[in-house]
């Protein structure tokens, strides 16, 4: 069995990915967790390196961090959170969308991949795989808290026009500017 790196252990795991409702005798749904586990842990080490990673076991865990060592294991603690949650997102949908037995119940008790399209889920990717890449680069000591030398934006959101419609027109079509439709 696969522990995680940064958090106490698969159950602290389970429920900070909202999963802690899978039984443990799913059989199929742990054993995806645990690879992407191992996944996630093979990237921390491979990414950082053994003396890294266990320098940054090494700090203990805070609620409320204050130090950069505090802030650094906490940020190793939610990095891997997230970059699980990033490994089970095209794996636990097609185990719990499946209409065997009780997987819609537990479809239904799980929310964490509910209802998220695949373009949702592209997008969600790649924000996520972008926060953890800015991450690794403050727990690799590649920038250091408080003296960041760019900064992100984004919006996130509707578009100014909405997408078109069922039964709308066929012809081509641009938005201007203002939100209104320009259409040939």
């Amino acid at each position: 069995m696969t522990d995680p790196l940064f958090l106490e252990d698969l159950d602290a795991m389970k429920s900070a990915l909202r999963l802690s409702g899978v039984p443990a005798v799913d059989e199929d749904a742990n054993s995806i967790l645990q690879q992407a586990i191992l996944a996630v842990r093979t990237n921390f080490y491979r990414r950082l390196g053994g003396t890294r990673v266990g320098q940054l076991v090494a700090i203990d865990f805070e609620d409320n961090p204050e130090t950069d060592d505090e802030m650094l294991r906490a940020l190793a603690q939610t990095t891997e959170v997230k970059y699980t949650f990033v490994e089970l997102m095209d794996r636990l949908p097609m185990l719990w969308m499946d209409d065997s037995g009780g997987a819609w119940q537990q479809f239904n008790e799980q929310g964490t991949f509910r209802k998220l399209g695949m373009s949702d889920r592209k997008e969600m990717r790649t924000r996520m795989l972008a926060d953890i890449e800015q991450a690794m680069q403050f727990l690799a000591g590649e920038q250091v808290f408080g003296e960041e030398s760019s900064i992100s934006v984004g919006t996130y959101g509707s578009q100014l026009c909405p997408p078109p419609r069922i039964g709308d027109t066929i012809f081509r079509r641009w938005c201007r500017t203002d939100g209104s439709w320009n259409i040939e």
